[in-house]
Parts: structure tokens; sequence; C-alpha cells
């Protein structure tokens, strides 16, 4: 997988709130 996409969704799962 894109390691760029990677960081993408682990950022904007770190931001959204769970």
């Amino acid at each position: 997988f894109a390691q760029g996409s990677y960081a993408d969704a682990a950022k904007v799962a770190a931001s959204a709130p769970k």
C-alpha cells in the first residue's frame, strides 16, 4: 500500500473523535 495514504489515514483517524 502507499505510505502516504497510510499516514494520511492515520492523521484523519487521530483527528476524528472516537
